[in-house]
């Protein structure tokens, strides 16, 4: 297993929609935990620790760690028919879904690239061995899912409260300064609702997630690669485009 090391911002550059967001804690231990999780009462059958592993691939196309923390999934296995649950610690492609239901959930922030979920053998077998004693193999509670429908208005109402009162018009009128500002300001605005599960980027349908990855884009020009006003002041432009596309 991979010893936690400090993430490098510098040395892992965010260009791919939905890799990696901005760490929300300063502490590697709680950097995937939401900073807001929704209220979700414990499970009666016990907890199940859970350790999660977020990954990306180097030059070689290896996975290297970048992150990691441990979170309790037994709110997410309630939610789930007896014969769903994860047969063992080794289960990996069921045990893999309790992280994306957990993404689903708000309980973990966005990422889109490698990563791995390792669970507690012992609390896990104790769970199932609890929930057969109850005798429930139905789900004990419904799990709570962000639509389509929902995650479109999330993420351009989000967009629309970046809007300058000024239009469009003023957006052409901006100087460097103000231009560079708007467009963090708004990315920053996205990754911060992706952390608190409100927006989903690995979900966004292929429109938003294509504006999405424009104004990505376009804050790292304005503050990594150049300055490059041009590029940002096109990016708003094609904002207020997709906003009247999807009629806001």
């Amino acid at each position: 297993m991979s010893t936690p090391t400090t993430f490098n911002e510098a040395a892992h550059p965010r260009v791919a929609s939905g890799r990696f967001t901005d760490k929300v804690n300063d502490a590697p231990s709680d950097a995937l935990v939401a900073p807001t999780p929704p209220p979700i009462p414990a499970s009666q059958f016990g907890s199940v620790s859970g350790t999660i592993v977020l990954q990306e691939l180097d030059y070689r196309d290896q996975d290297i760690e970048v992150d990691r923390a441990t979170v309790d999934v037994s709110t997410i296995l309630d939610g789930l028919d007896f014969d769903d649950l994860p047969d063992s610690v080794d289960d990996y492609e069921t045990i893999d879904e309790l992280f994306h239901w957990g993404q689903n959930m708000g309980l973990i922030v966005e990422h889109g690239g490698p990563f791995e979920v390792h669970l507690d053998e012992d609390e896990l077998e104790a769970y199932r061995a609890e929930r057969e004693r109850s005798g429930r193999t139905s789900a004990v509670t419904t799990l709570p899912t962000c639509t389509a429908t929902e995650r479109k208005e999330r993420f351009n109402g989000t967009l629309l409260e970046q809007l300058p009162p000024g239009g469009i018009s003023e957006v052409m009128a901006w100087d460097d300064v103000d231009a560079a500002r708007w467009v963090g300001v708004t990315r920053t605005a996205l990754v911060q609702q992706a952390a608190q599960g409100r927006v989903q980027v690995a979900f966004l349908d292929e429109d938003d997630s294509r504006m999405f990855d424009e104004i990505n884009d376009a804050a790292l020009a304005a503050y990594v690669t150049s300055r490059d006003t041009e590029k940002i002041r096109t990016t708003a432009l094609h904002l207020f485009e997709h906003l009247a596309r999807t009629q806001w």
